[in-house]
């Protein structure tokens, strides 16, 4: 029939595998497990830095920090965005809790460091979680993450669940 044409996926069986021989194999557990982050919202650690950090989110017009000099990308964004830099994206709950309004500077700060940003008072994020893109020349998201392997299987870091605290940019 008409499926016929698809090899399958590239696994012993050819199928989706939910219980990987091949993880169990290299000494990992076969099935699909939630592990708390390193850095959990339900640690003592969350009584200073109360909110979960997301990083990596992309901007559209931008590759990355490429292009981000371009006047007409730079007015394109402006007019969508309001900002033309590094921004934090918070939910307008959050933001009360905080006393922080839309834009307005910020800080920024996990146990790493602490960064600069503009509010974007949003209901595209969710309560207790701040999001700032990457690629901005000031404001550099990464001095906030930890670089230390947090998956043992690709050695990624955690760059979806850093915990930290937002704050007005008072004298930073």
């Amino acid at each position: 029939g008409e499926h016929e044409k698809y090899q399958g996926f590239k696994t012993p069986s050819g199928k989706i595998e939910l219980y990987s021989e091949t993880l169990e194999n290299q000494g990992h557990d076969p099935l699909p497990t939630f592990k708390e982050p390193k850095e959990s919202i339900r640690s003592e650690k969350a009584e200073k830095f109360p909110l979960i950090l997301t990083t990596g989110s992309r901007l559209l017009p931008f590759t990355h920090s490429q292009m981000r000099n371009i006047p007409k990308l730079k007015k394109l964004y402006k007019a969508k965005h309001s900002t033309q830099q590094c921004f934090a994206e918070i939910n307008p709950v959050t933001a009360g809790k905080f006393d922080i309004k839309n834009g307005e500077e910020v800080k920024i700060t996990t146990q790493r460091g602490e960064i600069k940003a503009t509010a974007k008072v949003t209901e595209d994020i969710i309560e207790r979680v701040v999001n700032i893109p990457h690629g901005w020349n000031k404001g550099n998201v990464n001095i906030l993450t930890d670089n230390e392997p947090a998956d043992p299987i690709t050695g990624a870091p955690d760059l979806k669940s850093e915990l930290c605290r937002i704050s007005k940019a008072r004298n930073f």
